[in-house]
């Protein structure tokens, strides 16, 4: 599907101590009239771009990301500037590292979540792209992790962040794969289904070439047409929630069945949506309907 690169640029803690790296002679040779700080920033968004454009030269359906640091500030430590990546369409998306609870003191999980919200969306500027967070499996049981309710408490904050976030990345496989937080996830975080996204560029998770189908209720089943370049149709049962950032009432779809079908026998008092898909071509979601 891509590329991904974790956040190893510029040495940690080099703006604190230079004896850590020493490229004075390179500097000297190639700084052009830059200060050392620029100098070393457009060395990383060189490095960013060509790593972008390698990957789309050899797949142009490929993406490529990049995982920075969990705040900001220790982001641009490295001489890194994701808002300049975004702004040359240098990455696809952005997976920062929000590897803190709720609870920590400077750098609570919400606190941060909320902080990379400029940045994904380069406000005051013309791009933006999708943001995979991060998120640290590997740290439970530690220190405002002893519980696994930590972890929805984060996922749901990441489902209702109030811009362009899409899903997780958890850190790492090894963890996610012990039988307590394997069989809480399972039961807690991801209890349905989910479609592959289509991951290609244009496409960046939201438009697709196969139209969204219409629906209606016929009794107690939600029937509709085929659409043309679908193979198959997921039909999701809607979930009342409670928002957590708003506290106004919204709505989760839980995907219930995919088949290559034109009808569902729903349940009473249920709302269905349902969406065409081939692969990882999936159309917008169609209206909803109302079982009584």
């Amino acid at each position: 599907d891509g590329l991904h690169i974790d956040d190893f640029f510029y040495p940690d803690g080099l703006k604190a101590d230079e004896k850590t790296w020493d490229d004075s002679k390179m500097y000297a040779l190639y700084g052009g009239g830059k200060t050392l700080t620029q100098w070393r920033e457009s060395n990383i968004n060189r490095v960013v771009k060509s790593l972008h454009d390698a990957t789309h030269a050899a797949n142009p359906d490929a993406i490529f990301g990049v995982s920075p640091a969990g705040r900001m500030e220790l982001t641009t430590y490295l001489y890194a500037d994701p808002r300049q990546w975004i702004e040359e369409g240098s990455i696809d998306y952005l997976a920062p590292q929000i590897y803190w609870p709720h609870s920590h003191a400077t750098a609570a999980f919400s606190k941060v979540l909320a902080s990379w919200r400029s940045i994904a969306l380069c406000e005051g500027e013309t791009k933006s792209v999708p943001m995979i967070i991060g998120l640290a499996p590997y740290r439970y049981g530690e220190s405002g992790f002893e519980n696994l309710s930590e972890f929805l408490d984060q996922v749901e904050d990441t489902r209702n962040a109030s811009y362009y976030t899409r899903g997780n990345i958890w850190f790492r496989a090894t963890h996610i794969g012990a039988s307590a937080m394997k069989n809480y996830i399972k039961s807690n975080i991801y209890k349905y289904p989910s479609l592959v996204p289509n991951l290609a560029i244009g496409s960046l998770f939201e438009s697709s070439s196969i139209a969204a189908p219409t629906i209606s209720i016929d009794g107690k089943s939600v029937k509709w047409d085929k659409v043309e370049g679908a193979e198959n149709y997921a039909v999701y049962e809607l979930e009342k929630i409670k928002s957590y950032t708003s506290g106004a009432a919204d709505w989760r779809a839980n995907l219930i069945i995919t088949a290559g079908l034109n009808s569902y026998k729903g349940k009473s008092g249920k709302n269905y949506a349902v969406v065409a898909y081939k692969g990882k071509n999936i159309s917008k979601i169609s209206n909803v309907v109302y079982v009584e």
